[in-house]
């Protein structure tokens, strides 16, 4: 997994999932195609955030503000960073060119790499709501400790920070 990488993701319909419970696997790609798991990143805090294209400024101050935390070394070590484009429904020729193509340029924009959610089964495996912008924090064992859907409101993004803090090792 990147070393470098937290996790942003903005989840599917149904009940979210409970802080404390088991982060189910679930699959996601890359921009050049290869497919990853979540379950790969077990040993090490992750960090998601995912967003449809509607949901996608949602949350930008605290993007920015992931964004210095990913200049230190000590987060860019420990900690997986896993901003996640849920592209369900645009996974078929040529269309997945095009998105695939959009993502990745934005990726290059932002300096770090952005996954797609074909299916969905980030969304699903959280239970959150389509078209809103999604936060998870999942623990080195794989339990979920934050989970928010829409807009983050302060108290809950220095709460978050905090956590995520919490998850560094000396």
């Amino acid at each position: 997994m990147i070393a470098s990488s937290l996790a942003l993701l903005v989840l599917g319909a149904g009940a979210a999932l409970p802080v404390g419970s088991a982060m189910p696997d679930a699959t996601y790609e890359d921009c050049h195609g290869e497919t990853h798991r979540l379950r790969e990143s077990l040993g090490r805090p992750v960090l998601i955030v995912y967003e449809s294209k509607e949901a996608v400024r949602q949350n930008d101050a605290f993007k920015k503000r992931l964004a210095e935390l990913a200049r230190d070394a000590r987060y860019r070590s420990q900690v997986d960073l896993l901003p996640c484009a849920d592209v369900e429904g645009y996974g078929y020729f040529p269309t997945l060119l095009f998105v695939r193509g959009a993502v990745s340029s934005e990726s290059r924009q932002v300096g770090v790499p952005i996954f797609l959610d074909w299916s969905g089964a980030i969304r699903r495996a959280a239970g959150l709501e389509r078209d809103r912008s999604g936060v998870l924090l999942i623990d080195r064992a794989g339990k979920l400790l934050f989970l928010s859907q829409g807009p983050l409101q302060p108290s809950d993004e220095e709460r978050l920070l905090g956590l995520l803090a919490g998850q560094l090792q000396p």
